[in-house]
């Protein structure tokens, strides 16, 4: 089996681990859309939009898996 080491937009993942923004927090499994990607120092980021057009930014590529 084959794991690419990046997402592209409009893809739809899940994430591995609780993560949080000013809204609450979105437990482990919560499944998004990738509206965004873009590079930082800590390398690739991925901002997120799910069902209900809640936002998570700047989510690293450990914290995501493929739905």
């Amino acid at each position: 089996m084959f794991t690419p080491r990046s997402f592209q937009m409009g893809e739809r993942v899940k994430i591995t681990s609780d993560l949080s923004n000013g809204e609450g927090t979105f437990g482990a499994g919560h499944e998004f859309e990738i509206i965004d990607v873009h590079a930082r120092d800590e390398g690739v980021l991925y901002d997120l939009r799910d069902h209900e057009s809640r936002i998570l930014m700047d989510v690293p590529f450990a914290d995501l898996e493929r739905e």
